[in-house]
């Protein structure tokens, strides 16, 4: 990932310059192209992660309506961008809220919407359809569908659909094609996750996507308490001046990471790696640096045993100085290993 993101990056610094509109139309086509290529690089090493058996589920309390925040922040502009009309037809359990990976079960839906959405002709109608119902008085079971209006599936290619690199037929073959993992990688997570998938299918007619799956789940007025002891910050809040230690090896990474934080108007420090980082911070005056982004990755010493060295440091700001990874690492056990380090956050690039 590291050399696609360096091209996003870069790519996103130059369509800030002042460029001509041709220029401009190159650099949205690298964007686009480098973003897909991207998640083909993620969907194989997902692939891979799942075939050996090295994804681990991380459950966190996930209302609905957090769920639908993300449908409409991230699928509805893909089906309105087609001109597709997006529905949803949803019964949550409004009692209790449900114990979750976030971050796979959005990823199962992302496969499923965009499937939906890649298969569908303009003006076609995406809807999905949830009811829930509780399981005793701890579990609460999820039945899901999305169903399109696209130009369905053979029955051959029904049986087939979650094998891995199967891919339906387009009319439209000057799209980006995937790499034929996205259903297969929405099977081996749902399963992993103890539910079912399945899919009903007529061509010309469109597809039906059906999952099941029963998941722990907590009053909603305990998730509300948790809820409201979180410290709430402004989105305006100001970055002027606040001073930033960027721990980043890669030349290309310093140069994009630097040059966006200083365009938020901060003064950014960097240190070629954690052992440096590490000095750095400890021949600083306390409280001097207001954030430290720390790469994970990195010779010498690497950003995982940085974080604990600065925050075994005896100073007063040793403990309290946020740290927060900025890694290619972005699966769910890579953040949670960040996390167990004394990292206070995780961004992916």
């Amino acid at each position: 990932r590291t050399p696609m993101n360096g091209i996003i990056g870069m790519t996103y610094l130059a369509k800030q310059q002042n460029s001509s509109d041709k220029v401009k139309e190159y650099l949205n086509k690298i964007d686009t192209s480098s973003k897909f290529l991207l998640g083909l690089v993620n969907d194989i090493l997902d692939m891979s992660k799942i075939e050996s058996g090295k994804i681990e589920l991380h459950p966190e309390p996930y209302p609905a309506e957090s769920f639908f925040d993300y449908v409409n922040a991230v699928i509805r502009p893909l089906c309105e961008e087609k001109g597709q009309h997006l529905i949803l037809d949803v019964q949550p359990v409004t009692s209790v809220v449900p114990l979750i990976d976030v971050l796979r079960i959005n990823q199962i839906f992302f496969n499923l919407f965009s499937n939906a959405v890649k298969y569908t002709p303009e003006n076609g109608i995406i809807t999905y359809k949830l009811r829930e119902s509780l399981v005793g008085t701890d579990k609460v079971q999820l039945i899901g569908d999305v169903i399109d209006t696209g130009i369905g599936m053979s029955d051959e290619l029904q049986k087939k659909a979650f094998d891995p690199f199967t891919q339906g037929e387009r009319s439209d073959t000057s799209l980006n094609r995937g790499t034929g993992l996205g259903l297969s990688i929405v099977k081996s997570l749902i399963e992993l996750m103890g539910g079912t998938v399945s899919v009903t299918s007529k061509l010309g007619k469109g597809s039906d996507f059906h999952l099941e799956a029963i998941f722990d789940c907590i009053p909603v007025n305990e998730y509300k308490n948790k809820s409201n002891d979180l410290i709430s910050i402004s989105n305006q809040i100001s970055l002027d001046g606040k001073r930033v230690l960027l721990c980043e090896d890669h030349p290309l990474n310093q140069e994009i990471a630097k040059t966006l934080l200083e365009n938020w108007k901060m003064i950014v420090r960097i240190a070629d790696n954690g052992e440096i980082g590490v000095h750095e911070f400890e021949e600083s005056n306390v409280e001097y640096y207001d954030v430290i982004l720390m790469d994970v990755r990195m010779p010498v010493m690497d950003g995982i045993a940085a974080t604990k060295a600065i925050r075994a440091l005896e100073r007063e700001d040793a403990q309290t100085v946020p740290i927060l990874a900025m890694t290619a690492d972005a699966f769910s056990e890579d953040v949670q290993k960040c996390l167990t380090a004394g990292m206070n956050g995780h961004i992916a690039k």
